[in-house]
């Protein structure tokens, strides 16, 4: 995260954000938009300085149609008021309709694509469904890459936090400048 930045992530419905960076049950993005809790109240601080999180609170019998309520909408515009970025996980494109109704409602969206699990197919009928929805592509995120030997880097000197080769330290020889 960039420094002074606030950031609010907002995983939709099954969300795990929450479990992974040990915060309290309670109420979440679903009870919010279904008038069970205020936003407030449900939005968490975590130890990672700028980041709070919306958890994805009880499962929501109707989730589409809480993505089209008036809730989601008011729910958004405060969320951007207060923070610099929301970053919203939703489910996949071509499981349900939900990523489709978000990404209309959003400044930009990412799309995220599994290594060697994601079929060209399945990217090419996400990107026509991401299109319909009128939404604003930025770009993508490949996750699940294993790094394999190969004859032009070293993976021995990966970055952990960016996967990418790290500068090589200089080498000073004894007795020479």
């Amino acid at each position: 995260l960039v420094t002074g930045v606030q950031t609010c992530a907002l995983p939709i419905w099954r969300g795990k954000v929450a479990n992974w960076l040990d915060l309290h049950t309670g109420p979440g993005f679903a009870d919010v938009l279904s008038g069970r809790a205020s936003l407030p109240d449900a939005v968490q601080l975590t130890a990672v300085n700028g980041l709070s999180v919306l958890p994805a609170g009880a499962p929501p019998d109707n989730p589409s149609e809480l993505l089209m309520s008036p809730a989601f909408a008011r729910s958004l515009q405060t969320c951007a008021e207060r923070f610099d970025l929301v970053m919203i996980d939703t489910p996949p494109v071509m499981a349900v309709a939900d990523a489709a109704l978000v990404a209309n409602c959003v400044n930009a969206t990412l799309l995220v694509l599994r290594a060697d699990t994601t079929l060209p197919s399945q990217v090419d009928e996400s990107l026509k469904r991401l299109a319909r929805a009128n939404a604003t592509l930025l770009g993508g995120i490949l996750n699940g890459v294993v790094p394999k030997r190969s004859n032009r880097t070293d993976f021995t000197a990966m970055n952990p936090y960016l996967g990418m080769p790290v500068t090589a330290p200089s080498l000073k020889q004894i007795g020479r400048a």
